[in-house]
């Protein structure tokens, strides 16, 4: 039945497209993870071979937006399955009245390495504010910025990968959920923002990857899987076939409990690979609140740039533009400021200003250069400091290491080291 829904969806999509002529289709916003799009039919990686644009997570109208942490996954996976069909422009939304909303839009699609799309919600609340502005004057001061002082292409940037993680759909096709009622998808959810938190860099790889031995083999970055229940047999002898070469895997029960159909196996897959003791299998203690910190802690992982001071909350992704290191920081300590009597249709605040809960805007960090190289001539740009830009300095701290010392002050939302 729930097959039948999605295809349904996937042929209409198919007959429009035809019937248009070469017109390009791009999806509406939409999630791409949890089991609830099961009951609304939406399967985007059904949908994709149809699609010729991808739009991602929106954000900007209303006092949740701050929270943005839980948008990335989706953006992820997203940004992915746009990319692996032949590259497709992905794009940020940002549905907003008021300029802070869009200039969040306009931060998170360059922190998410997407491009962005600034757009106004005229008439679609009850009350439109008096001083509701229109899209181009919303965000043409940041789009304006951006070519003078730093227009990235954002199809030139690729992000330094350190691990991947695993969001396997054969799960929320089957409403997979472990005996404490998660799903996969808040497994993933709580990885990325670890991972955010601790600025290690990270993809979204999805079942289809994870069926191919020699996509896994590719790429030697450790593979998440967290409350993966539902595993194919192709699957898991890809994974075997990783492990076995040497590749390494964290693994947090339960795992392959059920097939890709969501029968139930005879045993757990996990047994396997217990009995095989395979080199580079951690297991992950599931009574352990911060597995990441864990496995750090005890060597088993070294991160590429390292928070020595500063407040954490500062996010910092490296992404390669033609071989050149950036590094992209948006805050996590957003603060919501909001209308004092607009609200959407849900009864949520309408996001009038930004705030940050952030005071020690003075960081450093260690950095691997064996990694991320060329680390020179560097400044710190963002449009909250105009045309300011801040030379930052690089010092060699050891064989393969260097300390960099960033200021922000001055900066709530968004900046950029190039």
């Amino acid at each position: 039945w729930l097959k039948m829904k999605s295809d349904a969806i996937v042929d209409h999509l198919k007959m429009a497209r035809g019937i248009l002529n070469g017109k390009p289709l791009m999806t509406c916003c939409s999630s791409a993870g949890p089991i609830i799009l099961n009951s609304i039919s939406l399967d985007l990686e059904k949908m994709a071979p149809y699609l010729d644009f991808f739009m991602l997570e929106n954000v900007g109208i209303n006092v949740l937006s701050v929270n943005w942490l839980t948008k990335e996954p989706e953006a992820f996976i997203q940004r992915d399955i746009a990319k692996s069909h032949n590259h497709a422009p992905a794009m940020a939304l940002s549905y907003t009245v008021y300029k802070e909303g869009g200039y969040l839009g306009w931060c998170l699609s360059r922190f998410w390495g997407v491009a962005n799309w600034s757009s106004t919600l005229e008439h679609r609340l009850e009350e439109d504010p008096q001083d509701a502005m229109q899209a181009e004057h919303i965000i043409d001061e940041y789009n304006n910025w951006e070519i003078s002082n730093s227009n990235l292409d954002y199809r030139d940037g690729n992000d330094l990968v350190e691990v991947r993680l695993i969001s396997n759909g054969y799960c929320r096709e089957n409403g997979w959920r472990s005996t404490d009622g998660r799903e996969q998808w808040d497994s993933v959810k709580a990885w990325s923002s670890l991972l955010v938190k601790n600025n290690i860099g990270y993809r979204i790889l999805r079942s289809v990857e994870l069926s191919d031995p020699v996509a896994l083999g590719k790429e030697n970055t450790p593979l998440i899987l967290d409350n993966v229940g539902c595993v194919s047999d192709s699957q898991f002898a890809a994974i075997k076939s990783y492990l076995s070469t040497g590749g390494m895997v964290w693994l947090k029960l339960p795992f392959g409990v059920s097939n890709e159909k969501g029968f139930k196996r005879p045993a757990p897959l996990s047994d396997e690979l217990r009995r095989k003791k395979y080199k580079n299998l951690i297991m992950i203690d599931g009574k352990i609140s911060d597995p990441l910190k864990d496995i750090i802690s005890k060597g088993k992982f070294k991160p590429v740039l390292t928070q020595l001071s500063g407040d954490p909350r500062w996010a910092a992704r490296i992404r390669l533009y033609n071989n050149k290191p950036v590094i992209h920081f948006m805050n996590t300590a957003l603060v919501a400021v909001p209308h004092p009597t607009v609200k959407d249709v849900a009864g949520n605040g309408i996001l009038q200003d930004i705030n940050s809960a952030i005071t020690n805007n003075e960081l450093s960090y260690q950095i691997d250069t064996s990694k991320v190289p060329h680390l020179s001539g560097l400044s710190i740009m963002s449009p909250e400091l105009k045309e300011q830009k801040r030379d930052v300095a690089v010092s060699s701290t050891g064989k393969n290491t260097s300390g960099i010392k960033v200021d922000l002050k001055g900066v709530k939302v968004y900046a950029v080291l190039q």
